[in-house]
């Protein structure tokens, strides 16, 4: 191996593991806004910043990258969608939903269409990410904590009522997939490198914890319990968990192309 593709890929690696979103989860706390990275191995968590924002309640990655929550807004109130950088933290406003919101979820279809859900009242609706804009497709009739597409292109969530669920967006019914052991409080759901990630408060504990959900069974399995300093509220800290991208072999390939092209101009 030649000294120069030596350097190329060693600058390569140093990118991809100093990059503040590679191979991390993101969640966000429902009392403070505060972001925070956390570890998919051990739920070890790292604190990004404060988003400013009152009573967030969900969080996902959507098309292009780009980070969005929306916050409670009870009626009258109607909730908020923003933009969120996830290398500071700092929170731009988009525009109203237009629909009451209480402990809510946000999912990206694969076209990349917004869908939101809550759990007062139980609606489901898609959202414009360019206004904010809310459009009701109806009442599904139970909680929606979590939410996430499966690798298969069904929409599952995770409600107080019917448990591990998925959704049928055509006729808006239910089919429940397991009932998961009681929760205090459900902090969000993401997939992240296939597997999906839920973050709850168990009952009788006093701090929220990481677990990887089988998506297909509701199966689940204890990644860590989450230490922020302090006791959780009654429904703990985190109200929305992102999977942040990991970069495509392409994007890789083609950094390193242009690496060896820098190499050759300056002659190594």
């Amino acid at each position: 191996m030649t000294t120069k593709v030596r350097l190329c890929l060693t600058l390569t690696a140093f990118c991809l593991l100093t990059n503040p979103l590679r191979a991390q989860l993101i969640g966000i706390t429902w009392a403070q806004g505060e972001l925070y990275s956390i570890s998919p191995i051990d739920a070890s968590v790292q604190f990004i910043g404060s988003t400013g924002l009152t009573l967030p309640d969900s969080l996902e990655f959507g098309p292009g990258g780009r980070l969005f929550t929306t916050t409670n807004g009870i009626e009258p109130l109607t909730s908020e969608l923003y933009e969120i950088n996830p290398a500071n933290a700092a929170a731009a406003l988009i525009g109203p939903t237009g629909v009451p919101q209480f402990e809510g979820a946000l999912a990206f279809a694969p076209d990349g269409t917004a869908y939101g859900g809550a759990s007062f009242p139980t609606n489901i609706y898609t959202i414009d990410i360019q206004t904010g804009q809310a459009t009701i497709l109806g009442s599904i009739g139970d909680d929606v904590n979590g939410m996430v597409y499966r690798s298969d292109g069904k929409l599952v969530a995770f409600g107080a009522i019917k448990g591990f669920y998925s959704i049928d967006l055509e006729t808006l019914a239910t089919t429940t997939i397991a009932q998961l052991p009681a929760m205090q409080g459900i902090g969000g759901m993401t997939v992240w490198n296939g597997d999906g990630y839920l973050i709850a408060r168990r009952r009788a504990e006093q701090v929220d914890s990481l677990f990887k959900i089988n998506l297909f069974n509701g199966e689940l399995s204890l990644v860590g319990k989450i230490d922020l300093g302090e006791p959780a509220s009654f429904f703990g800290w985190f109200s929305g968990l992102a999977a942040a991208p990991v970069p495509e072999p392409a994007s890789v390939g083609l950094f390193i192309v242009a690496m060896l092209w820098s190499s050759h101009r300056l002659r190594f």
